[in-house]
Parts: C-alpha cells; sequence; structure tokens
C-alpha cells in the first residue's frame, strides 16, 4: 500500500510503517523551555514541589496510525520517504493574483530572492539592513498569487503597506487588512497575528502564498495554529535572525522550513548597504548593595537603573557624543522607568532634546508620543535622542538617521544585540556610527554578560 502525504495546512502522511513515524517523532520532539525554566528556579528556590509543566515540546499530532507534521517539515519528511512508494496529494490553493514588481534590486537581493523563489517552503535570513521587506515584495509579485503577509503589530502591518504601495501597481487602497477592527481581504492583505488567529476558518482557502515577517517568533501557539492552518502553495519567514534564545532554533526549521539563503552583514558591510560601527566599552564603578547579585538578577537591575552616579556617567557620554558629532543618537534600555529617568536628566540638566519611547505607552496618556511621528520629529531635527525600551525597538522599527546607540542594560542574546546595533548601521551621515557598551564589570555577572557581547563584536569585526 502506498505512503500518503497529503498537503494541506498541515502534512497528513499515511500509511507510514511505525520505525518511520518514530524517525519523525524524535526529529519534532523538543525540550520545553518553560520546564527548563521552571526547574532552575525550584533549584534556587531549594524547593521540592511537583512541576505539571510537559518536559518537551511536540511539533506532531497523531491521528489513529497517521502522523500530522508542519509543512516546514515537507522536505525532510520526503527525504526519510526517498525510495518507497509515496502518492502526493496536494489540496494547497493557489488562487492567481496580478502583482507587478516596479522597483530594483540590488545583486544580493536579486540573489536571495531567487533561491527563495526555487523553494515552497522556508526560511530567509537577511541581516537588518538588508532590505528584507523589498525582498519579500519581489517574491510575493513572482509568485502570482494572493499573498498574506503575517505580522505582529501595527508598525510592521504600515510598513508592509508602504512597501507594496511603493514597489507594485497597487495602491495603498488596493491592499487588504485584517487587525485593528478591519478585516478586508485584497490580492495583497497584511494582517497582525492575533487578528488572523481568529479568522483561520474564513481564510483557510483564500491565499496562495503567506509571508511569516520577523518568522523567529512562529513558534508560539498562536502563530503554529495559523500556520497550520491556513493552505497556501508556499511559504515564507522572513527574519534578521531565527537564532532563539529559549534554544529551540532548529525547531524553528521544523515548523517554517529549512533556511534557503543567508545574507550576511559582512556582504553588507562590503558592498556599503550597511557601515562598520566603532565600539566604545564605558565602564562603570556600580556594585550590587548585596552579594547575591545572580540569585537577585531583578533586584540587582532594578537598583542599576536607580543608579545616581551611573546615570550620570551615561548622560554625560551622550552629551559628548552628540556635541563632537552634532547626529542623532539612540539610547535602549530594558526598564521603562530608566529610559523616562535618562530623558528627563538629558532635557533638564544638559539641554539636549529628547523623545521617550516605550512599550507601555497608550494613546489616552498624556504623555504619548507615536512612534512613526517621533521618527519624523527625528529626521526634521525636533528632537536629537531617542530613547527607548529594548523590546519597542525590535521589528518593525525604522529610523536610517540614528548614528549612535547606548546600551545603558545588560544585553547578552546576541540576536538581540545584533537587531539593535543594527539600527544605527545604516549609510547617513558622514562619520562612521557608534555603539557606546555601558560596562558593570565589578558585578561578576554582569562582567560574563559582557563578555558575550564582547564575542558577537569580535566576530562581525566591529572593535574599539
Amino acid at each position: 500500500m502506498a505512503i500518503k502525504v497529503i498537503i494541506a495546512g498541515s502534512l497528513l502522511i499515511k500509511n507510514v510503517q511505525p520505525h518511520i513515524i518514530e524517525r519523525i517523532k524524535t526529529d519534532l520532539i523538543f525540550k520545553n523551555p518553560k520546564y527548563e525554566q521552571a526547574m532552575k528556579q525550584r533549584q534556587r528556590n531549594k524547593g521540592t514541589y511537583s512541576i505539571t509543566i510537559d518536559p518537551y515540546t511536540y511539533y506532531y499530532k497523531m491521528r489513529g496510525s497517521s502522523i500530522i507534521v508542519p509543512r516546514g517539515y515537507m522536505n525532510a519528511a520526503l527525504q526519510l520517504l526517498k525510495g518507497k512508494e509515496v502518492e502526493v496529494i496536494d489540496r494547497a490553493v493557489y488562487p492567481a493574483a496580478d502583482i507587478q514588481f516596479n522597483g530594483s534590486l540590488r545583486p544580493y537581493q536579486d540573489k536571495a530572492c531567487g533561491i527563495a523563489l526555487k523553494s515552497r517552503y522556508g526560511l530567509l535570513e537577511a541581516a537588518t539592513g538588508a532590505g528584507k521587506t523589498v525582498m519579500g515584495v519581489y517574491i510575493a509579485a513572482n509568485r502570482g498569487t494572493k499573498t498574506l503577509i503575517i505580522v505582529h503589530n501595527n508598525e510592521l502591518l504600515n510598513q508592509w503597506i508602504d512597501a507594496f504601495s511603493k514597489f507594485t501597481n497597487l495602491n495603498k487602497k488596493d491592499i487588504g487588512v485584517i487587525g485593528g477592527g478591519k478585516f478586508k481581504l485584497k490580492d495583497v492583505t497584511i494582517g497582525i497575528i492575533n487578528s488572523v488567529a481568529k479568522k483561520c476558518d474564513e481564510l483557510r482557502n483564500e491565499f496562495g502564498f503567506v509571508i511569516l515577517d520577523e518568522c523567529h517568533r512562529a513558534l508560539g501557539n498562536t502563530w503554529v495554529k495559523v500556520i497550520n492552518s491556513l493552505k497556501p502553495y508556499s511559504h515564507l519567514g522572513l527574519t534578521a535572525t531565527p537564532y532563539r534564545s529559549d534554544g529551540l532554533t532548529k525547531a524553528l526549521f521544523k515548523v517554517v522550513g529549512p533556511k534557503l539563503h543567508k545574507v550576511d552583514r559582512k556582504l553588507l558591510e562590503n558592498t556599503g548597504s550597511v557601515l562598520v560601527p566603532k565600539v566604545h566599552i564605558i565602564n562603570t564603578k556600580f556594585r550590587y548593595s548585596s552579594d547575591k547579585a545572580r540569585e537577585e538578577y531583578s533586584s540587582m537591575m532594578s537598583e542599576l537603573v536607580q543608579d545616581e552616579m551611573r546615570n550620570v556617567l551615561i548622560t554625560k557620554q551622550i552629551f559628548a557624543d552628540y556635541k563632537k558629532h552634532g547626529e542623532p543618537i539612540m539610547v535602549v534600555s530594558d526598564r521603562v522607568s530608566h529610559c523616562k529617568e535618562l530623558g528627563e536628566e538629558l532635557r533638564t540638566y544638559l539641554a539636549l532634546e529628547p523623545v521617550v519611547l516605550h512599550s507601555g505607552m497608550k494613546k489616552s496618556d498624556p504623555n504619548y508620543v507615536d512612534r512613526k511621528q517621533a521618527v519624523e520629529d527625528l529626521k526634521a531635527g525636533k528632537y536629537n535622542v531617542l530613547v527607548a525600551t529594548v523590546s519597542l525597538l525590535g521589528e518593525g522599527f525604522d529610523a536610517p538617521d540614528l548614528a549612535a546607540v547606548f546600551l545603558t542594560t545588560p544585553m547578552k542574546f546576541s540576536g538581540r544585540l545584533l537587531q539593535t546595533v543594527g539600527r544605527v548601521l545604516r549609510p547617513s551621515g558622514s562619520n562612521l556610527p557608534r555603539v557606546y557598551d555601558i560596562r558593570d564589570n565589578l558585578e561578576e555577572v554582569l562582567r560574563y554578560s559582557g563578555f558575550s557581547r564582547d564575542k558577537v563584536y569580535k566576530k562581525h569585526g566591529w572593535t574599539e
């Protein structure tokens, strides 16, 4: 009896031998990072309580003797079945659409797009500044089918709308939107993930191509539900870095698909698409008031961002850079309170014009600042310093005129560091971009965090 592989939202594999089922299961079982965290927390607390979280995360489901796996696993599944009698039943959809690309690509973009177009499922890694949005537009136009781009916030939604209206035959009114109370489907539709998830049944057969923007997020339950529900002929994940700090990077490649191509930072530097920054290490004299810094990390961080001498050191260095170069500066912190404090000190004592952005801002707040407007005001010279939380300056942030970044709280994960530094590497002013790394080497746990950043700087040739 032939093995059947049915391609739809997921892959349903039927009539397959038990030993192959077990091999597939092994490929799609991963350690659950939430369980790992709970175990570490219990050890720190010297607890004996039981942990009810499953130690593993499963990216497959059994249906009787058949197995259901993500579409991104298709190539791996077919490789396991090589040499056997296999019947592929393709139930994916491919509704036609007329999307005409009228922009131009750089040579490295053209190469990346050509490779991506040869595969049904997979992931394209492109460093910040590579122009992954315009590449996504080009690929969508060349697929020739109705396209859904899934994003996780309004900023990215608006960026995609702007990109399609700029680089294709579509006007903004021709572009569909799912999110913010809107449900308008067009040949090209941009959808916010939470809103798309609520409409999976209606969207199942609508789109032949799906782009998963910032796809390193795609292992969340909502993302997996959407990916496994829709039935596009092809999908493509886009990300500046697929690497996840929770250890599930390999799982990402099983769900979204294999890495098809990488546009790395060194290529962008060599072609002048991004610049090479100069890294400045600024050492502080911060010491935590307890000798249990590692065990009391959160409390230590609260004390760190409130340290007056440390904040004075930071703001003076910001002032010195602006006085010397006269270019817009970005200041990042993990704490909202720290952003507010630094912004106030820069304005009150150093006569700079900062704008403070953080993830807790609501439109009803008296000090609310629209992120898009803040970027425009930076370009216009109304502000000279942008102070923001690291999370807010993540995916969807686009301010090409920034020339320096101050890392004012520890940052260990390389993906976040590269993304943050990448915001100041786009060619703009006459000076090379600067990275100011505020170091707290008197505390061991913070010193080792700094060593992690040093490895990233060394790997990319960013030196003092």
